[in-house]
């Protein structure tokens, strides 16, 4: 179960960006439903244009040593590989906000 922000306000903005129109979706859908306000993008470039000092997390298929580490070479805060628990998502995404 997702859990919404306690006062139904705002969790906060994301930035999500895939490739494939259903993951996005998917994920706007579960952002939205955990009270987040969600810009969807299609692909990287441009969630970089969007991006202005957000924390970022790497959801991807590619689960190597070597993708993680340059995904955090490149600045990710967190790496996620598919297919994902949308509930541990959720849960990292609080726990990188709670830190930043």
């Amino acid at each position: 179960m997702v859990e919404p922000a306690a006062n139904g306000s705002s969790r906060g903005r994301t930035l999500v960006a895939d490739d494939e129109p259903h993951i996005r979706r998917i994920l706007t859908t579960l952002l939205e439903a955990a009270s987040f306000e969600v810009d969807p993008v299609p692909d990287g470039p441009t969630a970089i244009e969007h991006r202005r000092g957000v924390p970022v997390v790497i959801l991807t298929a590619k689960g190597q040593d070597a993708d993680r580490d340059e995904a955090f070479n490149l600045g990710a805060d967190d790496f996620v590989t598919k297919p994902f628990s949308p509930k541990k998502l959720l849960a990292r995404i609080d726990e990188i906000l709670e830190r930043g």
